[in-house]
């Protein structure tokens, strides 16, 4: 992990409880890789669509945007921490409204509705589409789920009671969805979801074959790599990230605040940014994670005798010309001719 003089840890209270990080992240990454809270989507990672909305000091924040240091000894609150009652109200009203489709953005609607209501228990209709307004709904048109949180609100302020239906319905009568609870509350898994479950089988069974020092085509094996892609993609099972992080944790692998200047000069210079810019334009994280992806890809390749190494910047842009040229050998047709690219 990266480095510089003695570390300091991050104390940050999620849930209720409190946690102690030793290494700086996102706050949607220590949420879904370290603390396996499915609620908080990923649904862009750019602060762009609203999936992965948390509480923050009771204020609806994009969970992808603030890195841990910057939530030192605030109250992140997401899904998973709301009450019973919460939980069921929120169930019962958007399953009532039929504001859960494919349920990927509801756990993010949820907590700003929550943020609202907190605040303000009988908001008018205005007042729930602006606390929604950066969040990205695909399927419902939104009409629904604001209907949603109104219900919400009428339940929690007259205290009624919710239950969960026999589903037994009469013809023409609304039925919910029998998938509901779990949408809202986060719990149901999609794609980006599975490497949750997977995570401790394969950091087990990488533990395993460090301890009694297996062949090294058994591990690329059990995390999806073989010899002859793993100087490009570096995979486990299910996700680059949890592979690079789990092999540089099992072979104690640690980028050093020297090794990091370093690198960010050699690239910056190479591409004619000052470090400063090329900083900035890449991010701090981005390039500690490339560095560590770059060190994990050398002990792989040491391992399994592959004589491949990884790209230096003009080997890079020498691949990189090498689409263009192609490119450039193309007709290109103007708007409105006839024919096609040759």
């Amino acid at each position: 992990m990266l480095k510089k003089g003695s570390r300091r840890m991050i104390t940050v209270l999620v849930n209720g409880k409190k946690y102690e990080v030793e290494r700086d992240k996102k706050l949607m990454r220590f949420l879904r890789d370290d603390l396996h809270l499915t609620s908080v989507k990923d649904g862009c990672s750019q602060g762009a669509c609203g999936t992965c909305t948390v509480l923050v000091d009771g204020k609806a924040t994009r969970a992808c945007i603030p890195m841990l240091s910057k939530l030192e000894g605030k109250e992140i609150l997401t899904v998973e921490g709301l009450s019973d009652r919460e939980k069921d109200v929120y169930t019962y009203a958007f399953a009532t409204a039929g504001a859960v489709q494919c349920g990927f953005c509801i756990p993010g609607m949820v907590m700003c509705a929550k943020g609202l209501l907190d605040k303000n228990p009988d908001p008018s209709r205005l007042e729930v589409i602006a606390a929604i307004r950066n969040n990205i709904c695909r399927c419902t048109g939104y009409k629904k789920i604001i209907e949603g949180i109104l219900l919400s609100a009428k339940i929690f302020r007259e205290n009624l009671s919710v239950e969960e239906e026999s589903g037994k319905v009469t013809v023409g009568q609304a039925m919910q969805r029998i998938d509901a609870k779990e949408k809202v509350t986060g719990t149901g898994e999609y794609p980006d979801d599975l490497f949750e479950a997977c995570r401790e089988e394969a950091l087990s069974g990488y533990s395993m074959f460090v301890e009694e020092d297996g062949d090294v085509n058994d591990v690329l094996d059990m995390f999806g790599v073989t010899e002859d892609d793993i100087a490009e993609e570096a995979k486990n099972l299910v996700n680059r990230r949890l592979f690079i992080s789990a092999y540089a944790e099992a072979n104690n692998i640690e980028v050093t605040e020297d090794e990091y200047v370093n690198y960010v000069n050699e690239y910056a210079d190479y591409y004619g940014e000052s470090p400063a810019d090329f900083e900035t334009l890449y991010t701090r994280e981005t390039l500690v994670n490339a560095l560590y992806e770059s060190k994990v890809t050398e002990l792989l390749l040491e391992k399994a005798n592959v004589t491949e190494t990884p790209y230096t910047p003009e080997e890079y842009d020498e691949e990189e010309s090498k689409e263009d040229d192609t490119l450039d050998d193309l007709e290109i047709v103007e708007e409105g001719e006839e024919g096609v690219a040759e």
